[in-house]
């Protein structure tokens, strides 16, 4: 059963691809996790990802809850990943499924995205279980945001730590109250 502490991460992993890197975060991970901790490769993360942190495209299933982490790191799913995600949500048919990539899909605050036509790629493999995925979990955007795209839930968490980017205007000053923020 899964709890709060083993939920994948969706920010990038390590600034750019230096092994020490990778070396220098699997032993902080490998030294301070006490529960099993799942990652999925961001742009940043995909010289040395499949040596220190395995697979990029794998599911973790219960008899609640599907996740499926997918490789877009590229800003592309390759037909390997589409077909993977296809027979996982035909094979583990859950009520409560979250998809989880690291290049969001076109959204209302960040153009930094996939492009159109990737996003339609991957949709019309999700839309007959659209019902059931619950959310899609991007990263890679140094923000934290919340949409929906076609009908899809997205989170997008992608701070990581670095330094966030800011989206909207300046906050405005509440017009009866001098100084006061709304």
């Amino acid at each position: 059963t899964m709890c709060c502490n083993n939920w994948p991460r969706a920010t990038d992993l390590v600034p750019f691809g230096l092994e020490e890197f990778y070396k220098h975060i699997a032993d902080i991970i490998n030294d301070i996790s006490g529960n099993p901790v799942y990652s999925l490769c961001g742009n940043h993360d995909t010289e040395y990802y499949d040596k220190y942190f395995g697979l990029k495209n794998y599911l973790l299933v219960n008899e609640d809850l599907l996740i499926v982490v997918l490789d877009n790191s590229k800003r592309k799913f390759d037909d390997m990943t589409l077909d993977f995600l296809a027979t996982s949500l035909r094979d583990y048919r859950r009520k409560n499924i979250l998809v989880l990539f690291h290049i969001p899909p076109p959204t209302r605050f960040s153009s930094n995205s996939m492009k159109q036509e990737e996003w339609d790629r991957i949709r019309a493999v999700m839309a007959p279980y659209q019902k059931d995925i619950r959310y899609i979990l991007a990263g890679h955007v140094h923000s934290y945001f919340e949409d929906e795209v076609d009908g899809f839930k997205v989170v997008v968490s992608g701070g990581g730590g670095a330094r966030l980017d800011f989206f909207g205007g300046l906050p405005a000053l509440y017009p009866g109250k001098a100084g006061a923020w709304i």
